[in-house]
């Protein structure tokens, strides 16, 4: 049999967008790890799930630009267009924004997520977890533009720039395993 799920569990486990947003738990950056330690200590819903959905900086980066993309509507084009863009991108930013900015609805807290659960379905309930999805878009949308900029640059310097970047992006998910620290 089935665990019986009440409509409120929507809630308690949705998204929240602050801890998307603040750094991992025990970030390796001291700074960083008092942050979310403070946030985390005096926020009433303290140790649930949504702990888990960190994007980092650089996602968080990525997050705001996916967001800014959509809501900006950059970029743009001066020239006028008679007929649909030509172009070899795969993903466009915008498409990236809509992405994102349709997952945070589903999923935040008193979202579209929780109407679902108390209208329809109430067995679905941790709506955090599309922070995974969220991350992905996140890191795509840093992809298409580090993409634009390197196509924008030539010479063989810029091709450093590839592995700065996933250095970046690893130093910045460092949790600081429990084991490496005193």
């Amino acid at each position: 049999m089935a665990a019986v799920r009440s409509p409120y569990e929507a809630e308690i486990v949705g998204l929240r967008i602050t801890k998307m947003l603040l750094p991992t738990d025990n970030h390796c950056v001291p700074f960083m790890a008092n942050r979310r330690a403070g946030y985390r200590a005096a926020s009433t819903w303290g140790n649930t799930e949504a702990n888990m959905a960190a994007l980092g900086i650089v996602g968080s980066l990525g997050f705001l630009l996916s967001i800014s993309a959509l809501l900006l509507g950059w970029p743009r084009s001066n020239r006028r267009r008679e007929r649909p863009p030509q172009t070899d991108e795969p993903v466009s930013l915008r498409l990236l924004g809509f992405l994102s900015v349709s997952a945070v609805l589903l999923g935040m807290v008193s979202g579209f997520g929780a109407v679902f659960a108390g209208a329809i379905a109430p067995q679905i309930r941790a709506y955090n977890r599309i922070s995974v999805f969220i991350a992905l878009f996140a890191l795509a949308t840093l992809g298409v533009l580090a993409d634009r900029f390197i196509r924008l640059r030539k010479g063989a310097a810029w091709r450093v720039t590839g592995p700065l970047v996933i250095a970046l992006v690893v130093l910045d998910q460092d949790t600081g395993a429990p084991g490496r620290r005193p």
